[in-house]
């Protein structure tokens, strides 16, 4: 009897979870639905050599279509999904269709973390392609940049706004950047790094909030001067999707979708994977999440 299978996502989750059941010989249908336009890319670059203008939407995709053809993996693309229900084993669209599914593998990622301070939606956030074009066209040689967070995110845009020429103060609540997931002396490197290429760091401040102000922003942090800047970036951390199994009424902890060393829920035939995914890691003998 022919099988589909759908995954709710179109990032690298999604696609890793399409080529792993046809690698290991799955012969059911096969369709990744994606909120976005794209087919599934690599999201690195785009606070790296793509925001730094050295690289190109072209070389972003995972894979060829091409190579989706061949695989047999049907694309959705564009279309977010709106609704799951498990017990009629259905997903319906922003568009109105319905896709019956045999297993659905929900592969919904993140979403930026915003700032729950006054004017912590005036920043640009920094997660899919349209967001690294748009940084890049807001800011060049001169520009005052203001990057609040000190994680990969975070670390990795204040040294490329930099490095195009840009005036970058990275603020951040950790002693040092990436101080609580690296340790001390990695901190202290990053730091190093971050200096050198002219990035100025306010660092154990918390912001209180971010106002526009001749013409521009200024962002408030609590026992620092206020620091005028034309741009605000944010990268503050994740917020996985789970609005999907939320409604759906899937286990839920610590913000993301319960699962098992299988990855999956308590509700048959439906898994999660990726940002979504709380899983239970066999080797730490505990459920883990994993961010990069």
């Amino acid at each position: 009897m022919s099988r589909r299978i759908v995954i709710a996502g179109g990032g690298p989750a999604g696609l890793a979870t399409a080529r792993a059941y046809r690698d290991a010989g799955g012969e059911g249908e096969v369709v990744l639905v994606g909120a976005e336009p794209h087919a599934p890319y690599q999201r690195p670059p785009l606070t790296k050599e793509f925001l730094r203008g050295e690289s190109g939407p072209g070389e972003l995709p995972l894979e060829t279509r091409e190579w989706y053809a061949e695989r047999r993996i049907g694309l959705v693309l564009g279309v977010p999904v709106t609704e799951l229900d498990p017990g009629r084993r259905e997903l319906t669209l922003a568009d109105g269709r319905a896709l019956a599914f045999d297993a659905c593998v929900l592969a919904t990622g993140a979403e930026p973390a915003r700032l729950p301070v006054p004017g912590g939606d005036d920043v640009q956030l920094i997660r899919r392609i349209e967001d690294a074009e748009r940084l890049r066209e807001r800011t060049g040689a001169g520009t005052r940049v203001a990057v609040v967070g000190s994680g990969f995110i975070g670390c990795e845009a204040a040294a490329s706004l930099a490095m195009r020429g840009a005036e970058v103060t990275l603020v951040t609540m950790e002693r040092a950047p990436q101080e609580a997931r690296l340790g001390a002396e990695a901190a202290a490197c990053i730091a190093g790094w971050l200096r050198a290429l002219g990035v100025t760091l306010v660092t154990g401040a918390e912001i209180e909030a971010i106002e526009r102000a001749d013409g521009g922003r200024r962002v408030h942090a609590a026992g620092h001067a206020p620091v005028a800047v034309d741009v605000v970036a944010c990268g503050a951390g994740i917020q996985p999707n789970t609005a999907l199994a939320e409604t759906a009424g899937l286990a839920l902890d610590d913000g993301r979708v319960v699962v098992d060393a299988t990855l999956r829920t308590a509700v048959a035939g439906v898994y999660a994977v990726g940002d979504v995914a709380l899983a239970f890691n066999a080797a730490a003998g505990r459920r883990l999440h994993v961010e990069h």
